[in-house]
């Protein structure tokens, strides 16, 4: 019985690492962006490691050493990611012979907030598409890709023009709510809405390689750039 209820205790001890350890590398791949030492990134970890497990019970209790008892120095810092380890020993509930604990090690992998490097003479760049459409976009901050919903008069909507020269016309959600005071329009859109919360207002946007959109043509807008 009692090594069942460890066996709880030891699932226990490694989710509470496991939490703290993915909040510090995460955090730690942040701070990449203002910092490019290893001994810096090294520290940080380590503070935000402890921070995280300073007030656990678990960890003062079955952790021999408690928070201090949590080393991190198999680290490993490369040139992209954080590969931030824990390694700890957990006490035994009874004496074992010369046996004084188990020792566990987790890790949790990051990739550093550097920003991103646009490689201009990629033969296959990445592209943008969305969930329903037949074109990709070269760029996300295509106007196409960048809704920009705003709320026009329901009376005034239809002598409003898209900018692409189009008139606007009701949307299934608003074609039978004619005591709408207001609706809501985009820029490229065709059709105006009832609710913020119409599907057709939303944009779920598909990042791939070009080879893999095989049987979309390319924006129009994008095309003009």
């Amino acid at each position: 019985m009692v090594s069942l209820l460890f066996f709880f205790r030891v699932m226990q001890i490694e989710t509470v690492v496991k939490e703290a350890l993915y909040y510090s590398s995460r955090m730690t791949a942040l701070s990449c962006c203002v910092n490019d030492s290893d001994t810096v990134s090294l520290a940080t970890a380590k503070a935000l490691l402890l921070s995280q497990l300073k007030d656990s019970d678990v960890i003062k209790d079955y952790v021999r050493g408690g928070c201090a008892g949590v080393s991190i120095l198999e680290t490993e810092l490369s040139e992209d990611s954080i590969n931030i380890s824990a390694r700890y020993k957990i006490k035994l509930p009874i004496n074992f012979w010369t046996i004084d604990g188990i020792t566990v090690e987790q890790h949790s992998l990051s990739h550093k907030w550097t920003g991103k490097v646009v490689d201009e003479s990629d033969p296959d760049p990445y592209v943008y598409y969305t969930e329903y459409g037949s074109v990709y976009h070269t760029s996300k901050k295509c106007p196409y890709l960048d809704l920009s919903i705003r709320s026009v008069s329901r009376t005034g909507v239809g002598s409003l023009r898209n900018k692409s020269g189009r008139k606007y016309s009701a949307c299934s959600c608003a074609a039978e709510e004619i005591s709408l005071k207001n609706v809501y329009i985009t820029d490229y859109g065709i059709e105006y809405h009832a609710s913020l919360k119409c599907p057709d207002l939303k944009r779920i946007i598909h990042v791939s390689r070009l080879s893999d959109v095989k049987g979309m043509r390319k924006c129009a807008k994008c095309k003009g750039e």
